[in-house]
């Protein structure tokens, strides 16, 4: 049962399990692995994971996938030097089957992305976070803030491949605004893209529209909210310059040309090294509501709202607040 638990990465169960056995059988390198992974995904401690991490990974007969989850607890503590060397000592052990299966050459590339992006850093205060069950985050954003609703994607703009893959997501739907974005798998999809559907004077849609490949990337791309200037789109992607996950990008589209502009990354402490999703601005963009995984265990996700001391996208190097790192409350 215990071994299920771990193959189905249910981590919370098989954490205790696993921590129980390493007491009774404290020469069992594969208990002690089991256990280590497991802790990296039960626990808001990344620091404490990395610890177990190593030492297993010290071991010359553990399984060699450590070395992956090694890497990604030096990722998830934005030690992204040491991250790039654990993933390729995977890469080198465990072959191609694992390079594939991982993504290890994009979590490579997301940790030398990381190093950039923590030389410009977008300084700003939390003013609240909650954090809730991960389905159900997108209610304990403020929404009085902002000029609409966040509702479910009903079944009639999913495609057949969304459908197919029970592919469950949030939409941004504007008060009186004749255009929704949202994400799909599309026709054929293999990956999330950013759509976007009209809505006519009848009350009928148009059909879905794919934005362009400046926005859109073979990764995936979800939670795009329009701002109410009508021009400025925050969405997120795993794809362009990500540090980990998705991260939380700001384009702006330029009616004369009909193009959109660069991706622009909102910078850490917005983003992290885990998932950061659905950015809602208000009119001025100086307060916004965002979720982010960093500092929840596996299931639960944190609901900031945050305020900032200029627009996003701003490139400026500024301290940073303590409690995106260590999840300390607000003073």
């Amino acid at each position: 049962m215990r071994r299920s638990f771990f193959k189905n990465e249910d981590y919370i169960t098989a954490e205790p399990l696993f921590s129980q056995l390493r007491s009774t059988h404290p020469n069992d390198v594969n208990y002690d692995y089991k256990f280590s992974v497991s802790n990296l995904y039960a626990k808001k401690d990344k620091e404490k994971a990395l610890a177990y991490l190593k030492r297993v990974a010290a071991k010359p007969n553990c399984d060699k996938k450590v070395f992956y989850y090694l890497g990604r607890a030096y990722h998830l503590n934005y030690r992204f030097s040491e991250a790039i060397v654990a993933y390729k000592k995977f890469k080198k052990l465990y072959g191609k089957k694992g390079v594939k299966e991982f993504q290890v050459d994009r979590q490579i590339e997301m940790c030398n992305n990381g190093l950039q992006l923590l030389r410009d850093k977008t300084p700003l205060s939390v003013l609240k976070k909650t954090e809730i069950k991960e389905r159900e985050y997108f209610r304990s954003y403020d929404m009085e803030m902002f000029k609409g609703n966040l509702v479910v994607k009903p079944d009639d703009f999913k495609s057949k491949t969304d459908k197919e893959k029970e592919e469950y997501s949030i939409i941004f739907v504007g008060k009186k605004v004749p255009v929704i974005y949202y994400s799909s798998y599309g026709v054929n999809g293999n990956n999330k893209d950013i759509y976007k559907i009209e809505k006519r004077y009848d009350g009928s849609f148009s059909s879905p529209s794919r934005l362009s490949d400046v926005i859109n990337t073979p990764y995936d791309e979800d939670f795009p909210f329009m701002h109410p200037d009508g021009k400025t789109l925050y969405f997120c992607s795993k794809g362009h310059n990500s540090m980990g996950g998705y991260d939380i990008f700001k384009t702006t589209y330029d009616s004369i040309t009909d193009s959109w502009t660069e991706p622009v990354n909102l910078d850490f402490p917005i983003n992290s090294a885990d998932d950061d999703i659905f950015y809602l601005a208000t009119d001025d963009e100086m307060v916004a509501n965002f979720s982010s995984r960093r500092t929840s265990i596996k299931g639960m996700i944190t609901v900031y709202k945050v305020k900032l001391e200029h627009k996003p996208g701003v490139r400026e190097v500024l301290a940073v607040r303590k409690e995106f790192i260590s999840g300390e409350e607000p003073d």
